[in-house]
């Protein structure tokens, strides 16, 4: 089982690349992109992984960004088995670090989602299988399985009984890859190295979760796969932090566990 502190700095790690609710931004995102081709239909890939170490800033995708049109509304791209996206994270006084996350696989009704935060102190990989977060009723009880491992630590999985030894972050995931609350969103253009995104959808987070205290704006867009998220900025305990959508791909998504 993973103890308490190692559970909390997993939680803090895979949060921190989203504008999401519950989640802190961490360091820039640098080093190799995800491994292109795409999942299994039947549980997730094994194969090509990621630098296990942040390393130097990626180079830029060039200057002919693609743009994307203003949504009517929040409706993202349909959930498949191969998407992926890139985040690169920026916290003052802190070295640079990445986040990936990947649908990797699909058991009948269920996406395998997984999600791989490298920095300069290691990687942490994250796999759960659950429904569709981007549908309505996404819940708690919609995460079926993790798998977690740390560094060069061997793989742990939880199933069943064993997931309440990691509710808390559990319940994090919900919001993490669920639909951002947007409720009092504004709208406003955004633009990274992914892309230009039209009219996205900003919101304000300001929060507390394991003594990181976060006040951030996040833009959102319905274009992006998985989860929507474009870029955030604001601050970690009062250290100023940013993070934004360096890639997104519709497909090519390989696993980094194994």
């Amino acid at each position: 089982m993973l103890s308490t502190r190692s559970s909390a700095t997993l939680l803090i790690l895979t949060l921190s690349a989203f504008g999401c609710e519950s989640k802190k931004p961490d360091a820039e995102a640098s080093g190799p992109s995800s491994g292109p081709t795409s999942g299994p239909t039947s549980g997730p890939t094994s194969g090509a992984t990621t630098a296990t170490t942040a390393a130097k800033a990626p180079n830029a995708q060039g200057s002919d960004k693609k743009s994307f049109a203003s949504p009517e509304k929040f409706d993202i791209v349909p959930i498949a088995v191969g998407q992926w996206v890139r985040m690169l994270v920026k916290t003052a006084g802190q070295p640079p670090a990445q986040t990936f996350v990947r649908i990797v696989g699909k058991e009948g009704d269920l996406f395998w989602y997984e999600i791989e935060s490298n920095t300069p102190n290691g990687t942490t990989i994250v796999q759960f299988l659950t429904e569709d977060a981007t549908k309505g009723g996404f819940s708690k009880g919609s995460i079926k399985k993790i798998r977690m491992k740390a560094g060069t630590a061997p793989v742990q999985e939880f199933s069943g009984v064993a997931m309440a030894a990691i509710s808390a972050m559990t319940e994090n995931y919900i919001h993490l890859i669920g639909k951002p609350n947007l409720d009092k969103a504004t709208r406003s253009d955004a633009t990274v190295n992914a892309g230009e995104f039209k009219g996205c959808y900003t919101h304000e987070i300001e929060q507390n979760i394991l003594g990181i205290a976060t006040k951030l704006k996040s833009w959102n867009h319905p274009a992006v796969p998985i989860n929507g998220f474009v870029r955030s900025e604001g601050t970690v305990n009062g250290a100023a932090t940013s993070t934004e959508l360096f890639e997104m791909h519709m497909d090519g998504a390989k696993s980094a566990l194994q």
